[in-house]
């Protein structure tokens, strides 16, 4: 049920260069290289993923400790007003432009379909404009909270090239 409001609250925090986090992790701190957020296929529910490359010299602790508090700012702050429009504009534009071609049309009548209902294609964007900020920060308290988060970590190893053999 909170799978639009979800994905605009993904959008918000990790959607171009003036998005929440990167203006704080990247540009800001400079604690992550790159970062994302998204919500994960809404056949199986949907994760919240949000995902970063650290930048050289920062942990992965300092990293978490960061990312939270950027979502407790956000959750005692609010979203604007002109935050929230931003991303209706955006998501008209994009809904309209995945609208303009036959292939892409065929596309989201099959998905819809496999969703369960063809009719979502003519309401979905409704249901992404009809939401508010108000809306968002529910969906905000009740999803992000540490007591509900499973952290991967990525550690590279550096592999040594190994000789070529001649034949």
């Amino acid at each position: 049920a909170d799978y639009v409001t979800l994905d605009l609250l993904t959008e918000i925090l990790a959607t171009g260069r003036s998005s929440i986090l990167y203006q704080n992790l990247v540009r800001g701190k400079s604690i992550l290289s790159q970062v994302d957020c998204y919500l994960s296929g809404a056949l199986e529910g949907g994760l919240i993923m949000i995902e970063g490359r650290l930048a050289p010299g920062f942990s992965f602790s300092e990293a978490y400790d960061q990312i939270w508090r950027v979502i407790n700012n956000l959750k005692s702050e609010e979203i604007s007003k002109e935050v929230m429009s931003r991303l209706k504009n955006m998501w008209e534009t994009t809904y309209a432009l995945s609208e303009m071609n036959i292939l892409n049309k065929a596309m989201n009548l099959s998905y819809y379909e496999l969703l369960g209902s063809v009719e979502l294609i003519n309401t979905e964007q409704d249901l992404y404009l009809s939401k508010t900020k108000d809306d968002v920060m529910v969906v905000l308290s009740k999803y992000f909270r540490r007591d509900r988060v499973i952290t991967i970590e990525y550690h590279p190893t550096v592999l040594s090239p190994t000789p070529m053999q001649s034949s």
